[in-house]
């Protein structure tokens, strides 16, 4: 075997062996942390409808209590949709092996250069430079439909209108401005932090592969 046919096989290798396992690994555990934020979102919405409805009345406490609920649920949703995204991410990858792998007639042991070529500048883009493989509207579609946030927006916000409405008047208007202010500024705050400043989403390049 002369010493390029031996570094094919070292790569092939490690691709099919090494990088596999860990890519299966790594899709396991975002499979998890995306289970667990939808998990916390959902008790959040919880946690916000039982505090208001197992008061004697509704106050300002309880309008601040749905607002923060609001907060934490963006949060969770974030968590989720980067969890999603690393599910994608790794799943896309392992794909790509597997099909190296048995695909066209070529078995694990014939790879050639161009195989590994088309293999390692995927790796560069999606796990080295960490680029996004599913663009923000598509990404957020299916955090809202898929994944049910959606109906979880729409509960908490469907509180919150409620709870104002109710309390409205002409001592709780600076406190349910204030109150109200503040959420949409902690939000806009998290959202344009989120997706412009957090590696996630700096690099986005969908694949219609996924």
């Amino acid at each position: 075997m002369d010493q390029g046919s031996s570094a094919t096989e070292g790569k092939r290798t490690w691709l099919a062996e090494s990088y596999f396992g860990f890519l299966s690994g790594q899709i396991a555990e975002s499979i998890q942390y995306l289970h667990r934020s939808i998990g916390w979102a959902i008790a959040t919405v919880t946690a916000s409808f039982g505090f208001v409805f197992t008061r004697d009345q509704f106050d300002l406490l309880s309008l601040g209590a749905s607002l923060f609920g609001l907060i934490f649920l963006f949060h969770f949703a974030y968590r989720a949709a980067r969890g999603y995204v690393n599910v994608l991410r790794f799943s896309y990858l392992l794909k790509k092996i597997s099909l190296a792998r048995i695909g066209d007639g070529l078995d694990s042991q014939n790879w050639d250069e161009g195989i590994l070529g088309q293999l390692r500048a995927d790796i560069r883009t999606y796990h080295i430079d960490w680029s996004c493989p599913i663009s923000i509207p598509r990404l957020v579609e299916n955090m809202l439909t898929s994944f049910g946030f959606g109906y979880f927006f729409t509960f908490q916000i469907i509180l919150i209108v409620y709870l104002i409405v109710d309390i409205w008047s002409v001592e709780t208007i600076p406190g349910i401005i204030f109150s109200t202010v503040f959420a949409v500024a902690v939000l806009l705050w998290e959202g344009i932090w989120g997706f412009s400043k957090s590696g996630y989403f700096k690099s986005i390049k969908p694949t219609d592969k996924l």
